[in-house]
C-alpha cells in the first residue's frame, strides 16, 4: 500500500521531507524486488511440484478439495465476521451469496470428478479401422486466479475448487480491498497447503507487474472490464489461456405484459443485494412507458418493504471503500434523483436510488455503476412487435454485450425476440441473478463482458486441456495410403458412397 501511495507524493520544498520521500521510495523499490523474487521462487517451486505428477491422481484431488470443505465448516464464524467487516453482509446474505454457492460447488465437484476425469471414447475413421480414439482432460499446469472485492469468498473459492479439481497448482491473488476476508484467506490457505500447491497473496496492485511476469499456463480473472483488458495483454506475452469474468451494463427490460408487482420485487432484490456491488445486477431499467407511473410506485414500495430505512438498516450492505463510495456519489451529481440519493460517509452507505430523465452523455449510461443506483429509461410500445423489438435493441446496443440480460414479460413473441437478438453472457426471463446459481449451467460473459465460462464441469474444463489420443495397434498398417493411385480410387468410391 505504501508503495502505491508513493507514486505521486506531495513533496514540499523542505529538504527533510525530500530526503524522507527519497529513502521511502528506495525502501519500496527494495520491497518490490523482494516480492518479485518471492513470486518467482514460489512459481519455480510449483513448477517442480506439478512436474512430479502428484496432482494427476483423481483421488488425491478429491482429498485436497475435502480438506477445503472441512476448513470452511470449521472457520464459518470467522468467514461471516470478515464479510460483515468488509461489506456489512448480514449472516443471511453471506450464507446465500457466499458460503452456500461454494459448498454446492464443492459437493457437486466431489460427486462428479471421477466421471469428468475419465477417458471419453470417440468414433474412429475408415483410414484406421483398428485404432481407438479418445480424449483425456489433463491439467493445464500452473494457474493464476485473481478474485474481486465484491464477493471475496465465493469468487475466490469456486475458481480455486475448479483449478484443484483439474489437477493444477495455483497462485491465488485475493482482493486487498476486502481486506478482512483477504487476510483471513491468506491465513487459512497458508496453514492448509504447502506453497508448492496453493500460494495465496493479497499483494496490492503495485505488485501486479511482478505477479504477471510469470509464464502461467492459465489465468482466471474476475473484475472490471478495464483491468481485464490489461491482464489479457499481460498474459498474451506468454500466450497464457484466459478465463475473464468481467461485467458491463446489464439491462432489465420490463414490458407492459409483465407481472409488474413481482417484477418490481425481484428487481429490487437483485439490484440492491450487496448494495448493488454485483457484476450481474441490473445496471439500468428499460420500462414500457405505458406502465411508468405504476411500476415506479411498485419499485418504491418494494424498496421500503425490503430495505426500510436503508442507512440505518443493519441488513443493508455498505460500499467497500471510500474511493468507491465517492465515485458513486459523484455519478449522482447533476442527475434527476426520483427516489433516494441519501448517503452517509461515516458508514459508507448509499440509499437505494432511482434516477430518471438521464441525458445520453451521462456517465450513468456509459459506465458500469456497481452500486445502489438504478437509472430508469423508457420505450414506447405502439403495437408493432418488430418495431418495438428494434427500439429495445437500439437502446441496449449503445453499450457492448452485457454480462446478463433480464426480460420481464408474458408476451412470448417479445421475449423470444429479445432473448434471441440481444447478445449477452446469460439471460433470465421473469427473474434476476438465479441463472448464476445452478452448478450445471455455464456462467460467463462474451466480448467486453468476459471470455470463457465456469461452474461445475465447465469450470473443470476451463482449467483443463482436452487432449485427443489415437492408439493404433503396432501390427496394423494401411498400405493403400502410401500408393497415391490406389488412394485416389478409394476416395472416388468413398465420395460415391457418401453422395458428395
Amino acid at each position: 500500500m505504501m508503495c502505491r501511495l508513493l507514486r505521486n507524493p506531495q513533496i514540499t520544498g523542505n529538504r527533510v521531507n525530500r530526503d524522507t520521500w527519497f529513502w521511502l521510495r528506495v525502501f519500496c523499490i527494495y520491497l518490490n524486488r523482494k516480492v518479485s523474487r518471492m513470486f518467482k521462487e514460489v512459481f519455480e517451486g510449483q513448477r517442480e511440484y506439478f512436474r512430479s505428477g502428484k496432482t494427476y491422481d483423481i483421488e488425491v484431488r478429491k482429498s485436497i478439495i475435502k480438506v477445503v470443505r472441512k476448513k470452511i465448516i470449521d472457520q464459518e464464524s470467522r468467514i461471516l465476521e470478515a464479510l460483515k467487516l468488509d461489506l456489512n453482509k448480514s449472516e443471511q446474505e453471506a450464507y446465500i451469496t457466499e458460503i452456500l454457492p461454494v459448498m454446492n460447488e464443492i459437493d457437486y465437484t466431489l460427486k462428479h470428478l471421477s466421471k469428468w476425469g475419465r477417458k471419453k471414447r470417440l468414433k474412429g475413421t475408415l483410414f484406421s479401422p483398428f485404432s481407438s480414439y479418445y480424449t483425456i482432460a489433463e491439467p493445464k499446469g500452473q494457474v493464476l486466479v485473481v478474485s474481486p472485492f465484491n464477493y471475496p469468498f465465493q469468487l475466490t473459492l469456486i475458481p480455486l475448487v475448479s483449478a484443484l479439481a483439474a489437477g493444477n497448482t495455483v497462485i491465488l491473488k485475493v482482493s486487498e480491498i476486502s481486506s478482512h476476508t483477504g487476510r483471513l484467506l491468506v491465513e487459512l490457505f497458508g496453514a492448509l497447503f504447502s506453497e508448492e500447491l496453493v500460494f495465496c497473496t493479497d499483494v496490492d496492485p503495485s505488485g501486479f507487474d511482478d505477479l504477471f511476469e510469470l509464464p502461467y499456463n492459465h489465468v482466471f480473472f474476475t473484475g472490471s472490464t478495464r483491468i481485464g483488458r490489461e491482464i489479457y495483454c499481460l498474459g498474451a506475452r506468454y500466450l497464457s489461456s484466459m478465463t475473464l469474468e468481467l461485467g458491463g451494463k446489464s439491462p432489465a427490460i420490463v414490458h407492459r405484459s409483465a407481472n409488474l408487482k413481482l417484477a418490481a420485487r425481484k428487481i429490487v432484490w437483485g439490484k440492491f443485494l450487496n448494495a448493488g456491488q454485483t457484476c450481474i445486477a441490473p445496471d439500468y431499467l428499460l420500462v414500457d412507458r405505458s406502465v411508468r407511473a405504476e411500476f415506479l410506485n411498485l419499485l418504491i414500495e418494494e424498496i421500503k418493504s425490503q430495505l426500510n430505512s436503508a442507512l440505518d438498516n443493519e441488513a443493508y450492505g455498505k460500499i467497500v471503500s471510500e474511493k468507491h463510495f465517492w465515485r458513486l456519489v459523484g455519478l449522482l451529481e447533476r442527475e434527476k434523483v426520483f427516489y433516494g440519493g441519501g448517503h452517509d460517509e461515516s458508514t459508507l452507505k448509499i440509499e437505494p436510488t432511482l434516477v430518471e430523465d438521464i441525458s445520453h452523455n451521462s456517465r450513468l449510461l456509459s459506465e458500469e455503476i456497481f452500486g445502489p443506483v438504478l437509472p430508469v429509461l423508457y420505450f414506447d410500445d405502439d403495437g408493432d412487435g418488430d418495431a418495438l423489438g428494434n427500439k429495445v435493441l437500439d437502446v441496449v446496443g449503445r453499450n457492448p454485450e452485457p454480462l446478463a440480460l433480464y426480460v420481464f414479460s408474458e408476451d412470448r413473441f417479445f421475449v423470444d425476440f429479445v432473448v434471441n437478438r440481444v447478445r449477452a453472457g446469460g439471460c433470465c426471463v421473469n427473474d434476476v441473478l438465479v441463472h448464476l446459481l445452478s452448478v450445471d449451467v455455464p456462467f460467463g460473459g462474451r466480448g467486453s463482458s468476459g471470455l470463457g465460462s465456469y461452474h461445475g464441469v465447465h469450470g473443470f474444463l476451463a482449467f483443463s486441456h482436452v487432449k485427443s489420443v489415437c492408439r493404433t495397434p503396432g501390427w496394423f498398417d494401411l498400405s493403400m495410403r502410401y500408393e497415391r493411385g490406389s488412394l485416389s480410387k478409394f476416395v472416388k468410391l468413398l465420395k460415391k458412397f457418401k453422395g458428395w
